[in-house]
């Protein structure tokens, strides 16, 4: 099944972050956005209570554009985000349950289904594997085109 970005890079982040299906670990929201950030995100989150919480500073209130500019990028990816995970628990690749205490993390269990698709999305080659099994019909159209001219070139050869 071929997923959009947004979606595929948080089953293949959720797959490294929670190691097996059927474990749960509840992240904050901004957490879930630098899982769409990067297609490695999974280095850069900690679950909601583990400490090694991030020291660094974005930018501050002197450089105002930037902040603006942070606050607007913090603000859609976590729409993002929230799209992205209620699009998967749809699908039944994740469980999401909400936090009792805290508004802003949501609890998440990655399904057996999610767990495979995420190991997939995780490997370059699996990746690779499922975009090709979807837009097979493209392959067989560029499969068609480079035969046609192979022989063309072929026949220019030996027609010599």
């Amino acid at each position: 099944m071929w997923l959009p970005r947004d979606e595929r890079r948080l089953v293949a982040n959720l797959t490294h972050l929670l190691a097996s299906p059927g474990t749960k670990k509840g992240y904050n929201d901004l957490e879930y956005v630098e899982m769409l950030k990067w297609p490695r995100g999974w280095r850069h989150v900690n679950a909601y209570g583990e400490s090694g919480a991030k020291e660094e500073d974005g930018p501050g209130m002197e450089d105002m554009e930037a902040f603006k500019k942070e606050i607007k990028r913090l603000c859609l990816g976590e729409q993002r985000s929230q799209r992205a995970l209620q699009s998967l628990s749809k699908r039944d690749l994740i469980v999401l349950t909400p936090h009792q205490g805290d508004r802003t993390v949501q609890i998440v269990e990655l399904t057996v289904e999610g767990y495979d698709l995420g190991r997939r999305y995780a490997s370059l080659l699996g990746w690779m594997g499922l975009w090709i099994r979807e837009y097979k019909w493209l392959w067989g159209l560029v499969t068609l085109v480079l035969g046609a001219l192979l022989a063309h070139f072929v026949h220019r050869i030996l027609g010599k």
